[in-house]
């Protein structure tokens, strides 16, 4: 969560899917862990901490307050992401994907503008669906999402 909010900021949609789904005591309390552990990021970059350096400490100060942060973190410590990326984000940027998907659109992620165009169009899509899950009551909704 640290490199996340230094990487992107404020201005960015972030998705939660393993970390929320994941989360020992259910989907509720995966969204509350998720959430305090952003808020206590930025309000520590907003202090003027330094996230890359002090990251684990963040997120264990504001384990102290929130047992869903707390519980999450106690399921997740062993977890290694020990295998090499295929595709990276500057691959994409570059333009320089080495990917042998036929499906692969190079133009689509040439430059920072497309690449926050194509996000940013997958989460307008996702709140217009919610939206429209809400509106209807929820009927219906897991088919659509």
């Amino acid at each position: 969560m640290p490199a996340l909010t230094e990487i992107f900021g404020d201005d960015s949609v972030l998705q939660f899917g393993g970390g929320t789904l994941g989360h020992p005591w259910g989907n509720a309390p995966g969204a509350v862990a998720n959430r305090v552990a952003l808020e206590a990021c930025v309000q520590a970059r907003n202090e003027g901490r330094d996230l890359a350096a002090e990251g684990n400490t963040i997120i264990r100060e504001a384990c102290k307050w929130s047992p869903e942060l707390a519980a999450a973190c106690e399921v997740w410590k062993e977890i290694k992401f020990e295998f090499k990326p295929v595709d990276t984000l500057d691959n994409y940027m570059n333009n320089d994907s080495t990917s042998e998907d036929s499906l692969y659109n190079r133009s689509m992620y040439n430059t920072q503008s497309s690449w926050n165009n194509h996000i940013n169009s997958f989460a307008l899509t996702a709140i217009f669906i919610l939206k429209s899950c809400a509106l209807r009551g929820g009927r219906a909704c897991k088919k659509e999402v």
